[in-house]
């Protein structure tokens, strides 16, 4: 039978953030799409594919090491990829490596990009993705590698027609997580009884006093984070309302037990993979 969420209560010591809003999730019509999402379908490229070298353009893909920062300019002249300006990094990766990758725009009053980041694994499927939809100078994406192989990195803008100077970086994902999983939102999974949308609960044990930080991210849909205390009251929410592909609650656990995090789409009839993590957060340890 379907799941309803316990109402919200007064909010308690929440963290830099604002108070937990009322059940009534936001949900978007179903036209709503704030960028093309990421094809999880295996991508081919041309041989010679506009990437950047120590010396600028090469048309060749660039190989960038383990904490290797390659600054370069995404211009008219790259390689476009259904009407959208790409560069292409690869990178060897093994199994179960936790990495932390970056795209970062130029600075404010520069020739800036807004930057749209893509994950492909060594089967050329999307393994994760930022298309940055809230527009900020960085698009990041912190992911468990699936398998071992040459990974694709596809730097990119936001905006098809607009072109700038970036920097990216692929780095060890320094994080203690106390939980890491991925699961998937599909019809097997518990619906919520306000839109009929499907949700799963992951349970973690809280203590009183910690903050702790709850990531979600997913290259299927646009994901919604609900936190409950041990009495299953909703303490806090993230409902993503920028439509974005990775969204994150900070929080101070008001009491020791044991904590539910609820993963649902912002739009009813999604399904598919994501990524759930939780972490101390740096002002809580």
């Amino acid at each position: 039978m379907p799941q309803p969420l316990p109402a919200a209560p007064p909010p308690s010591n929440p963290v830099s953030a604002p108070a937990p809003v009322p059940p009534q999730a936001y949900y978007p019509p179903k036209s709503y799409d704030p960028a093309p999402s990421p094809a999880p379908v295996r991508q081919s490229f041309p041989h010679d594919v506009v990437g950047c070298d120590d010396k600028g353009h090469s048309k060749l893909v660039r190989q960038i090491r383990l904490g290797e920062v390659v600054h370069c300019v995404l211009g008219e002249d790259s390689f476009r990829k259904d009407g959208r300006p790409i560069h292409m990094y690869e990178f060897q990766g093994t199994a179960d490596q936790a990495l932390d990758i970056k795209l970062i725009g130029g600075k404010s009053g520069d020739w800036q990009l807004n930057p749209y980041l893509v994950v492909l694994g060594p089967d050329r499927r999307v393994v994760s993705a930022d298309d940055n939809t809230s527009r900020q100078r960085v698009a990041q994406v912190q992911v468990k590698l699936p398998t071992s192989g040459t990974y694709t990195i596809l730097a990119s803008n936001r905006e098809a027609k607009e072109f700038g100077r970036y920097s990216v970086v692929v780095e060890r994902d320094l994080n203690r997580y106390s939980l890491d999983e991925s699961s998937e939102l599909s019809d097997r999974s518990q619906r919520l009884t306000q839109d009929n949308s499907a949700f799963n609960p992951s349970e973690f044990q809280g203590e009183q006093g910690k903050v702790v930080t709850i990531r979600a991210s997913s290259y299927s849909f646009f994901p919604a984070l609900t936190l409950l205390d041990p009495d299953g009251q909703i303490i806090a929410r993230n409902d993503n309302k920028a439509g974005d592909r990775n969204v994150a609650l900070e929080y101070r656990l008001p009491k020791s037990g044991t904590y539910k995090a609820i993963v649902n789409s912002i739009r009813p009839e999604d399904r598919g993979s994501y990524r759930l993590t939780i972490s101390p957060s740096a002002q809580g340890r």
